[in-house]
């Protein structure tokens, strides 16, 4: 892989792994329209220990109030973990399928774009609450049905945090706390499901820390871009780009 590629992978890893837009459905498309081979998982692996830096880089004080004066919200995040992980479990070969759908993935996209409204709907003016168990029970069966190509996880959780009457900067803050644990895990099982590829991976060592900090450094930013415009009350800018990148990807050729 040459050094060219590992950074733009890592500047879209970066982009769009926090950007309400769906990582996993602008690399499907990538693949289709343009040809790309799916990385090795290797490298792949490491575009991902990119972006989980980011989030641990950017949101150090709220992991340290975790284990501290905020240790209420270690046990909402392992309850938002089961239902993630319940519906990753039972449902990855649906998901999986999805990624050789266009169609599908452009379904996904603009459903992300429906829901990344919803929050701003009239319905859901409430009184902002404090984080409780049910809504982060919510939030991570929003984070599994992200699973799927096409659906932002950022989006759909941030969204239904605010949906369920969250405060803004606390729904991002949980929802990049609650996607640690499911990066790890998400890389943990493709690692242990596919060891062989991890071992066989010729890529070099070069092209593997490239994307990693192109990854670390535009997740960072890209995560300061996202909380100051769920601040604003603007999460629905993304709505538009997500549903017209569906339409496209659902009509035309490839």
């Amino acid at each position: 892989m040459s050094i060219l590629r590992a950074l733009l992978s890592g500047v879209l890893q970066g982009l769009t792994e926090f950007l309400p837009v769906s990582s996993s459905g602008h690399l499907v498309l990538l693949h289709k329209y343009f040809g790309f081979q799916e990385p090795p998982l290797l490298f792949d692996i490491f575009l991902h220990i990119g972006t989980l830096l980011a989030v641990i880089i950017f949101f150090w004080r709220d992991i340290l109030n975790v284990f501290g004066k905020k240790r209420r919200w270690l046990g909402l995040i392992i309850a938002g973990c089961i239902p993630t992980a319940v519906i990753g479990f039972f449902f990855y070969g649906t998901f999986k399928d999805l990624f050789g759908s266009l169609r599908g993935v452009g379904a996904m996209l603009i459903i992300t774009g429906f829901w990344l409204w919803i929050p701003y709907l009239p319905l859901f003016k409430k009184k902002q609450s404090d984080l409780r168990l049910p809504q982060a029970l919510l939030i991570g069966l929003a984070q599994g049905i992200a699973i799927a190509p096409g659906i932002s996880r950022s989006g759909a959780t941030i969204s239904t945090g605010l949906i369920f009457g969250m405060e803004k900067e606390t729904a991002v803050r949980f929802s990049f706390l609650l996607s640690i644990p499911a990066i790890l895990g998400a890389l943990a099982f493709e690692s242990i499901k596919s060891p062989e590829k991890v071992i066989s991976a010729s890529t070099s060592l070069l092209p593997l820390l490239t994307g990693m900090l192109a990854a670390l450094i535009v997740g960072i930013l890209s995560i300061r871009l996202l909380l100051a415009v769920v601040k604003k009350g603007r999460l629905y800018y993304f709505s538009p780009y997500c549903i017209i990148l569906g339409i496209v990807s659902i009509i035309a050729p490839y």
